[in-house]
């Protein structure tokens, strides 16, 4: 046997007891780690705002933060009305699942025209009655918390039957990743990366959305995962912003953080984040733009997580780790 084939021999073996001996470094956290706020018990909207603040919203979109609302509704209000693709797969999964979705609501909200209302519903229903889109991906994430925000933002909107149907759908996708956590894949093994960050952000939407709303649907252990390993995530998390997975991740991963923490915030009433991230996501703002502008930023070290690894980024994003 040559020495190159024995090399990588050697290398394929080494690799294959390292899998067999890797598992996931996600755990369950306790019961009932996840507390909903008792005022946002059997309400919606819950997730990011209450009933209570759709004035608020209304004026705001209308007002002093219209330049932001314009903009969305010329990137999505055009799609008002239009059927959702037939066959599954695509970018416009991303758009129909999450931010259409959301765009639709929020129109809806702040405009009361029900067509946007109506959109959003029928596109949440398109997904609700389908299953090919339910995997540990991306976009299934995407749809799962487009599907949450309608559900949440149009409840009162919704009939009866429309919630109960978005209810089962969004278990079934709870069902779907939740037993992923615990197996071991790239994504499970770094709390840094921006498929754990995805899904996280999936899971959280969908079961803090129909937490407590159905006695015959349980997700309570789905909520302690999510709020379990948001919390992991910030203990990772660097204070100058950068990330392992190269400066493209600022922009591209980094809002499921961003939003997650916002939503946890909310429907707990507790900064469980632990620490104060505004100059975190200060940096990372800092980054996007850089990144944007193609102006590489300093060079930045980031110390890992628990585990004491070092990751060093360089000017162009790449990594090493040791």
């Amino acid at each position: 046997m040559s020495v190159f084939r024995a090399g990588a021999m050697a290398v394929l073996l080494g690799a294959g007891l390292l899998s067999t001996f890797a598992q996931s470094i996600v755990t369950q956290p306790p019961l009932n780690t996840f507390v909903l706020r008792s005022d946002l018990v059997g309400t919606h909207p819950r997730l990011y705002f209450t009933q209570a603040d759709s004035a608020t919203i209304r004026r705001r979109a209308l007002g002093p933060c219209n330049w932001f609302y314009t903009k969305a509704k010329r990137d999505f209000g055009g799609y008002v009305t239009h059927r959702t693709p037939d066959a599954p797969g695509g970018w416009k999964d991303h758009l129909f699942g999450l931010w259409g979705q959301f765009s639709m609501c929020m129109f809806y909200l702040a405009e009361g025209d029900t067509a946007y209302a109506s959109t959003a519903r029928s596109w949440a229903l398109f997904y609700a009655g389908r299953t090919d889109w339910l995997k540990d991906d991306l976009v299934p994430m995407e749809i799962t918390s487009g599907m949450a925000l309608t559900y949440d933002i149009l409840y009162n909107y919704l009939t009866p039957s429309d919630r109960s149907t978005l209810r089962a759908a969004l278990k079934r996708s709870i069902d779907t990743i939740q037993p992923r956590f615990a197996v071991n894949q790239y994504w499970t093994n770094d709390y840094q990366n921006n498929h754990m960050h995805n899904r996280i952000h999936g899971l959280a939407h969908a079961s803090f959305a129909i937490y407590g709303d159905d006695r015959a649907i349980d997700v309570q252990t789905a909520a302690d995962l999510a709020l379990g390993c948001f919390r992991q995530v910030v203990a990772w998390l660097p204070d100058d912003g950068s990330t392992h997975e190269g400066p493209g991740y600022w922009d591209y991963g980094y809002h499921w953080i961003v939003r997650t923490g916002k939503l946890i915030d909310h429907v707990t009433g507790v900064d469980l984040r632990g620490r104060d991230l505004r100059a975190f996501y200060a940096r990372v703002d800092d980054g996007c733009m850089s990144h944007a502008n193609r102006k590489p930023g300093p060079v930045r070290v980031t110390a890992g997580g628990p585990d004491g690894r070092v990751r060093t980024v360089n000017r162009e994003g790449a990594s090493s780790l040791r």
